[in-house]
Formats: C-alpha cells, sequence, structure tokens
C-alpha cells in the first residue's frame, strides 16, 4: 500500500519534520505517561497465561509487560496468546507466559519524543512500546496511545498557525 507508507513517513518524520509551534510544546513520553514508579500492569515471567489473561480483562487492556524480577523480558498481548492457541494449542492454566510472550528487544525512554517513538514502532511493526525511566521499566506505550496524542498535538500547532493568520490579517496591525 502506497498510500500508507507516505503517511507512515510523514507521521514519523522520515519525509519531513514535524510541525512546530512556538507556542506548542513538544510531545515527549514523560507528558503521556506519569512516570515512575511503574504504571502499566505487569506479569512474571512464570505467571500462567491464565493469570496474565485475567489481568488484561480486568483492566481491558491488549498488553502486559513480562518481568524477570525488575527487568523488563517481554511483552505478553492478545496477539501472543491467540499464536499461541494457534500453534500449540497450550493450557492457559499450565503454560507460563515466558513461553509465549514476544522478547523485548527495543524500548523507550521517558525523554524521547513522541515522533522518536511513533518510529520506532512503525519501523519494526510494534504494537506496543516498553518505556524506561533510566533502566527501569515504568510502562508501556500503545500505538493507538501514540496516535492520539499526536493528532491532538497537530490540532494544538494548526490551531496556533491558523489564530497567527487571523491577527496578522486584522486591520490596524502592524509587524515590524
Amino acid at each position: 500500500m502506497p498510500n500508507r507508507k507516505v503517511l507512515d513517513e510523514r507521521v514519523t518524520g522520515a519525509q519531513c519534520e514535524i510541525p512546530r509551534h512556538a507556542r506548542v510544546e513538544l510531545v515527549t513520553v514523560k507528558s503521556i505517561l506519569p512516570g515512575s514508579p511503574l504504571t502499566s500492569p505487569c506479569v512474571a515471567r512464570d505467571a500462567t497465561l491464565f493469570q496474565a489473561l485475567k489481568v488484561m480483562s480486568e483492566l481491558d487492556i491488549g498488553a502486559v509487560m513480562v518481568l524477570d524480577g525488575v527487568q523488563i523480558i517481554g511483552i505478553f498481548s492478545e496477539r501472543d496468546y491467540v499464536r499461541s492457541s494457534i500453534l500449540a494449542a497450550p493450557s492457559p492454566a499450565t503454560v507460563a507466559v515466558g513461553e509465549v510472550m514476544t522478547p523485548c528487544a527495543i524500548c523507550a525512554y521517558i525523554t524521547d519524543s513522541l515522533q522518536h517513538c511513533l518510529k520506532l514502532m512503525l519501523d519494526n511493526r510494534l504494537r506496543y512500546l516498553p518505556i524506561l525511566d533510566g533502566g527501569a521499566p515504568i510502562g508501556l506505550l500503545s500505538l493507538e496511545e501514540a496516535l492520539r496524542e499526536m493528532v491532538t498535538y497537530l490540532e494544538k500547532v494548526f490551531k496556533e498557525n491558523e489564530m497567527d493568520g487571523r491577527i496578522a490579517n486584522l486591520q490596524g496591525t502592524y509587524s515590524c
């Protein structure tokens, strides 16, 4: 789909820079996620699929971080469960999350820009991106959340640009 590729490049900044305005602050992960301590639900590597699915169901979320102690080692999502069910038909009560999770190779930091996170997610086909503060996991950023925040940011920029245009065209105003 060539149109999607063009849109992806524009959203992530590969083709052009994201629009900016002096009165609109750039969005960072810190402005989206509350920060430390850990805000996203997580499960231990040896938790069963049933336990992880129960957490996800209770909180109406699509993924949880999988931790080994305090270190993030992967993400378990609805998609991981579906894939494991199709391939091996495991019992959710006996299979450990660590056996079917997606290993975590890519993370972002709380100080990263939203544009950087979107680029990571789109380049690597990720629906969830673990966020670290220092080296400790503090949350998961979903693609849906990131796109919603990007749209909000762009609406603010466009509104400010429109306001600047209106002010510049008012009668009796002069630009020096």
